[in-house]
């Protein structure tokens, strides 16, 4: 699975916002987004998800230009490990302890 964006990445206002990423399949990832039949489906995912104000809202977030300073990014990159780590201490919690359970 790969991290695929309903706003494209090159709008840096919602490229990092974590509601704008969603697992894809790398096929889906690289070419779906080229289908308008995928594109309006993960519209009416979103709305589902977030509601249409919110999805409205990140449209227009998205056309507003935005630049992070580095000390954002170091930010956003520190959470965003914390939590990868907090995440795979829990699926590691969630492990057989020895050959017995597998």
């Amino acid at each position: 699975m790969q991290g695929g964006h309903f706003i494209e990445r090159g709008k840096l206002g919602t490229k990092l916002m974590e509601e704008n990423i969603h697992p894809q399949t790398p096929y889906e990832n690289q070419y779906g987004m080229q289908r308008t039949t995928t594109v309006l489906k993960y519209r009416q995912y979103m709305v589902d998800m977030y509601g249409e104000d919110f999805v409205e809202e990140m449209l227009e977030i998205s056309r507003q230009v935005k630049k992070y300073t580095k000390a954002e990014a170091l930010e956003i990159h520190a959470d965003l490990k914390a939590r990868v780590k907090e995440q795979e201490e829990k699926l590691n919690s969630l492990r057989p302890t020895n050959e017995e359970n597998y």
